[in-house]
Order: C-alpha cells, then sequence, then structure tokens
C-alpha cells in the first residue's frame, strides 16, 4: 500500500490511506481526477476517473 501512496505523491497526486478494514488508498489531482487501490485477501481492484479531454471518445478506439 505505501508503495502505491508514494508513487501517486510523486506523480502530484493528494493522497490519503483507509486502513480500518480492507486496505484502501484514495488519490486526487495530478494526472487524474480520482483513483483508489483497494486490496483484500486474494483480490486486489483499481478504479479510477480521468479528466475530460476534447474529441470524440470513440476516436481514441
Amino acid at each position: 500500500m505505501q508503495k502505491v501512496a508514494d508513487y501517486w505523491v510523486s506523480l502530484g497526486m493528494e493522497v490519503r490511506t483507509n486502513t480500518e478494514h480492507d486496505p484502501v488508498v484514495f488519490g486526487a489531482g495530478g494526472p487524474v481526477q480520482s483513483i483508489s487501490f483497494s486490496t483484500g485477501p486474494s483480490v486486489y481492484d483499481v478504479s479510477g476517473t480521468s479528466l475530460c479531454v476534447p474529441g470524440d471518445a470513440n476516436d481514441w478506439r
């Protein structure tokens, strides 16, 4: 968890962690609007929202 948090900080993001239950790292700013990384027994999840850019999303596919 700390490696993820440290990396996101190096990208200019504001980071907070919550280890109350399954560990979660939350980030915002920098190259993304928001992102989270969570982990538990035999599972992990990365979820995020990107910043808007001009253009048509279908052109990127």
